[in-house]
């Protein structure tokens, strides 16, 4: 199925709709080209300084202030501490806690642009 609102060939049309459709609003957050940049923005931001800290409190906030600007409430700092984990953890645990973790920050409505 066609997720990109284009019209089959056999079909001419010179008009799209300005809103999105169901199919696309799941593409963006669901879709194999977000789930390649979660897994790279995890892979990144553990290679940094950010990585290695050993507060999962401290890395949760940093990690909404970059992304909402501003700081994380008690519900981030309940489900965030689960899924950050601490620098012994085993790797693969850890990248994808972090991917999960920045998946809420882009999903979440604080971050999201609604015309």
């Amino acid at each position: 199925m066609c997720s990109s609102d284009l019209p089959n060939r056999e079909q001419v049309c010179s008009e799209r709709l300005d809103e999105a459709t169901i199919l696309q609003a799941l593409e963006i957050v669901n879709g194999p080209t977000l789930a390649r940049m979660l897994t790279r923005g995890a892979e990144t931001l553990l290679k940094s300084p950010l990585g290695s800290e050993s507060d999962p409190d401290r890395t949760i906030q940093t990690l909404c202030l970059r992304a909402w600007g501003k700081p994380a409430g008690p519900a981030e700092l309940a489900v965030g501490r689960e899924w950050i984990g601490k620098p012994s953890d085993p790797p693969e645990r850890r990248r994808e806690g972090w991917e999960d973790f920045l998946w809420v920050l882009f999903a979440s409505p604080d971050f999201q642009f609604i015309d």
